[in-house]
């Protein structure tokens, strides 16, 4: 990262007067209503996270969803500071907790597909388990 970007400066755009995040440019139009839906989801990943987090089956699964939409929220952030000022460090810090947030989905989405293999490999060896030992449950 940039050490350039300092604390104070994520306060900056609230200083910028009229200059309006809004305008009629295409792009801006499309980051405005992706900004918004960036934040919706990251606050839903959140809560979602958080009732995870409420098992403790969840907490692997929970703890990493609230990392998931914290990057997705702040990610919305820089594109919203980019948006008001063009600076190309802003858009670099957005793509790049973008990709921290599609990181941790790719690698919980692996986990859950190797779970979910493993739980049908557990339920298939129980139902042919459960077969073998009461083989008359076929008969009628």
């Amino acid at each position: 990262m940039d050490s350039s970007y300092n604390s104070n400066q994520q306060f900056d755009y609230l200083n910028m007067g009229n200059k309006s995040f809004e305008s009629n440019n295409p792009i801006q139009l499309i980051l405005v209503k992706m900004v918004r839906d960036m934040k919706f989801i990251g606050i839903i990943t959140i809560i979602s996270g958080v009732l995870n987090c409420l098992t403790v089956l969840g907490l692997p699964v929970g703890i990493p969803m609230i990392f998931m939409g914290t990057r997705l929220r702040e990610s919305a952030d820089f594109f919203m500071h980019y948006g008001m000022t063009n600076d190309q460090d802003f858009l670099l810090r957005a793509f790049e907790k973008q990709y921290r947030y599609f990181n941790i989905q790719k690698i919980l989405f692996i986990i859950s597909i190797i779970f979910f293999i493993i739980i049908m490999i557990v339920y298939v060896v129980l139902i042919l388990a459960f077969i073998s030992y009461n083989p008359e449950i076929f008969s009628t």
